[in-house]
């Protein structure tokens, strides 16, 4: 029985790609249960034409919810969407990220291979919009993992204090866990990630998927 899936995604002016991120979302060889957009107090069209875009397109309505909240940062817009969301896996992506078809699909292969003592799954992913990264995430990690399509990280706390591959918006994890950690620290600016996964890394063994699932925009800034 596949797991009802969550995915929160914090928006901040990002309008004109937003439509897209939550398409590739739902867009995956396993359905997810909900789309949580928290839009953290955007300046662009985002409040009156996002709205529009779920009530009129085919498949959304019903799945896709937006939540509007005056500017506070990332974790919070983070925390809000997983304090309402109903699933029982939380995925995160980033408002201007894209997501290959069947990453769900992977994770969900990982995780059942992995066992019931794994509650966090991550997988690689490409940069897009900058000739300057032409790796994928893992590709360019001093922290070599597995030849196999999925794998296992034996001690999560020693992998998670280096270097370590993990983007967040290729995380997928239990919702009751992210919970018991206290989600993401709203007094972090920075590193929200990493701290995040540290604790998460307390309480829980991670897997990942060895194929870049998920397209990352790295445009070069103006």
């Amino acid at each position: 029985m596949i797991p009802r899936i969550s995915v929160v995604v914090p928006a901040y002016n990002r309008l004109s790609i937003l439509v897209r991120v939550i398409q590739s979302i739902l867009d995956q060889t396993i359905p997810v249960h909900e789309i949580l957009v928290v839009d953290d107090g955007s300046q662009d069209e985002t409040e009156e034409e996002l709205p529009q875009h779920i009530a009129q397109r085919p498949g959304w309505l019903g799945c896709v919810r937006y939540i509007r909240q005056a500017n506070q940062g990332q974790s919070t817009a983070l925390n809000r969407g997983i304090e309402e969301s109903t699933g029982e896996w939380i995925g995160f992506s980033g408002h201007d990220d894209l997501w290959l078809p069947w990453k769900l699909e992977w994770q969900m292969r990982a995780i059942a291979e992995s066992g019931p003592t794994c509650g966090l799954c991550f997988t690689d992913a490409w940069f897009m919009n900058n000739p300057h990264m032409k790796q994928s995430v893992f590709e360019s990690s001093v922290c070599k993992l597995g030849n196999g399509s999925v794998g296992k990280i034996l001690d999560p706390v020693l992998f998670v204090t280096g270097p370590h591959p993990i983007w967040a918006q290729t995380v997928i994890a239990k919702r009751d866990l992210i919970r018991r950690v206290g989600m993401f620290d709203p007094y972090l600016r920075y590193s929200e990630d990493h701290d995040f996964l540290f604790r998460m890394a307390l309480v829980t063994r991670f897997c990942y998927v060895n194929m870049p699932l998920v397209l990352i925009d790295r445009s070069p800034a103006d």
